[in-house]
């Protein structure tokens, strides 16, 4: 099974690969984006050869605000068609 993600290319020169050359080799080992650069009319990529774990580069957030507690003891909302409305 094959599966492709749209994910934005970074792109450049050959002049502006030239300059950052290990930079830009380093970026796309980290984060696995590959990199697309123009010379002499033809588009070139520098992609990763393996599988890289995206996960690996999420950053963790604090994402319950408040006390986690009262969401275990948090009870759904039940409608009530008659009483709602």
């Amino acid at each position: 099974m094959c599966v492709h993600y749209n994910i934005p290319m970074n792109s450049s020169t050959a002049t502006s690969l030239r300059e950052n050359l290990f930079k830009i080799i380093d970026k796309v080992l980290i984060s696995g984006v590959p990199h697309e650069f123009n010379k002499n009319g033809k588009k070139l990529k520098i992609v990763t050869s393996g599988n890289i774990d995206k996960f690996k580069n999420l950053i963790p957030h604090k994402s319950i605000v408040g006390n986690p507690e009262n969401l275990i003891k948090a009870r759904p909302y039940v409608w009530k068609e008659s009483k709602n409305v």
